[in-house]
């Protein structure tokens, strides 16, 4: 794999170095600061990115038709067993007919292990109760209560712009996907699931090392079970200014994946900034190549703020742009009469320079 590494400290990306107040800068700002407290006095100045021009070609794919409940393959639901689901049971704290997974019930585990997927999974979580967990073993909770319904709802965004995925394929110069906030890089199974065989370079990036951990076992495991192509890639990173721009191949497409992870609270304003920025130099840097930006995330309007932010650094105008909001059913297990329902917005842009 291509080494993206990025050799200069991430203090080194070109910002103009005028300053301002966060309320003279685009209006939904105000409310992510409002929200966040980024009104507190240590945040009242930030660096201001130049605006990227609006792309020469800007395509938003219209929405497809796909059948009901969704249902992922044999091969994923037995990696997902063995590497997850398997692991919790065996666990002797375990006890499922008690509603216990690894000696904590559903609700704790969700409201306060998980934080409703919001917790900080660099660290492990004790309770004088339920006992302690794990770093590792609060990501593989993550894995059984969350993996399913961001693995359906990544799914359901491809295939409704399944064309313009599988254009990412088709160019002789090889796809690289950057998943920003990848968790266990759930969105690029997702994908592997509805393109299986598919030769592609991956970048996962998330904060956690953790995670990052787990990311990486499941991404093998699918590339073993012939999901993923054999001769692809992958290779992790704490974070997208780890990422050397200029290392990037011209010509090579990129897919930026944005799932659910503009929810998370450790994404600041300079980090918005940050991540705008890191994406806008892919863009400049494509040539003829295209650069695909998939985002996903739950309805909640305060977890989709965020990324109307990094739009609005990308120049685009949210309000001339606004997500697609879709409800899907997925089944529990293949073949079982059980299923979910899901409530998301999500969104597919297509940059490419003339």
């Amino acid at each position: 794999m291509p080494n993206y590494s990025k050799n200069e400290p991430a203090s080194d990306l070109p910002v103009e170095e005028e300053e301002a107040d966060i309320h003279e800068a685009y209006p939904l700002m105000d409310a992510v600061a409002r929200h966040e407290g980024w009104d507190d006095p240590e945040m009242e100045s930030y660096n201001v990115y130049a605006r990227i021009s609006q792309p020469r070609q800007f395509n938003e794919e219209v929405m497809g038709s796909m059948p009901n409940p969704l249902e992922w393959s044999k091969e994923m639901e037995n990696l997902f067993w063995h590497s997850v689901g398997e692991i919790i049971r065996d666990d002797p704290r375990t006890d499922w007919s008690e509603n216990l997974s690894l000696g904590y019930p559903f609700e704790v585990i969700r409201e306060q292990v998980l934080a409703k997927g919001l917790a900080d999974f660099s660290q492990g979580h004790d309770h004088a109760e339920y006992g302690c967990l794990s770093a590792d073993e609060k990501v593989l909770l993550y894995c059984f209560v969350n993996f399913k319904k961001h693995f359906f709802t990544a799914l359901a965004t491809f295939e409704a712009h399944r064309t313009a995925i599988e254009e990412l394929f088709s160019t002789e110069a090889r796809l690289l996907v950057i998943d920003i906030g990848c968790g266990p890089a759930t969105a690029c199974l997702a994908l592997a699931d509805l393109l299986p065989g598919r030769v592609f370079d991956y970048l996962g990036i998330d904060s956690a090392a953790p995670m990052r951990s787990k990311a990486q076992t499941l991404w093998e495991a699918c590339r073993l079970n012939g999901l993923i192509g054999a001769g692809s890639t992958a290779d992790f990173k704490e974070s997208w200014t780890e990422l050397s721009v200029v290392q990037t191949a011209s010509a090579n497409p990129i897919l930026v994946i944005l799932s659910y992870c503009c929810a998370s609270n450790t994404l600041t304003l300079p980090a918005l900034q940050s991540m705008a920025h890191t994406i806008r130099q892919l863009i400049e840097r494509r040539g003829n190549s295209p650069l695909v930006l998939a985002y996903m995330n739950s309805t909640n309007p305060l977890a989709n703020i965020r990324y109307e932010v990094v739009k609005q650094n990308l120049g685009l105008d949210p309000e001339q742009h606004p997500l697609a909001q879709r409800v899907i059913e997925y089944r529990k297990k293949r073949g079982a009469a059980g299923v979910s329902r899901e409530e998301f917005v999500h969104e597919l842009l297509h940059f490419k320079r003339s």
